[in-house]
């Protein structure tokens, strides 16, 4: 019985990614996020912050920063921000310019408002971009505070 129990548990997974290919969630993000820690994580310094909206493979691998949670479920500051966000918006722009992280680590699906904002393009600029040629084009984007940051050019 408790066989049967768990070849059923192995098998049905199995089937659902036969049937619907698209059903498992993909592993892309992940390796996209790693190569961007792998780009960026010389350059952190234990001092600095790092807004990530996806914390899981940044929080790992960037373990010397400090993470900023923008939704608030590892970095309780962000929760006073969360009122302020406009619809369709993870966070809000006040949570970023308010606490300006050294940088900012995120797919452009979670940003795509603020990277239009002049403010932000003005504060952070482009130190690193993959993913662009995913057929989902919703690239993992590495920004940088525009104040000095010690191993940049």
């Amino acid at each position: 019985m408790l066989s049967s129990s768990v070849i059923a548990l192995l098998l049905v997974p199995l089937l659902l990614l036969n049937a619907r290919p698209g059903w498992a969630i993909t592993r892309e993000s992940e390796r996209l996020y790693q190569e961007a820690c792998q780009a960026v994580e010389p350059l952190v310094q234990p001092s600095q912050v790092v807004l990530a909206p996806d914390i899981g493979v940044l929080g790992w691998c960037l373990d010397h920063a400090k993470i900023l949670d923008p939704v608030g479920l590892v970095s309780p500051v962000s929760l006073e921000y969360t009122a302020n966000r406009a619809p369709g918006e993870l966070f809000s722009p006040s949570l970023l310019y308010h606490l300006t992280p050294d940088y900012v680590v995120s797919r452009l699906n979670f940003i795509k408002r603020l990277t239009q904002d002049p403010r932000f393009g003005e504060e952070y600029h482009l130190v690193w971009q993959g993913g662009e040629e995913a057929s989902s084009g919703n690239p993992v984007m590495v920004f940088v505070h525009s104040r000095p940051v010690q191993g940049l050019p």
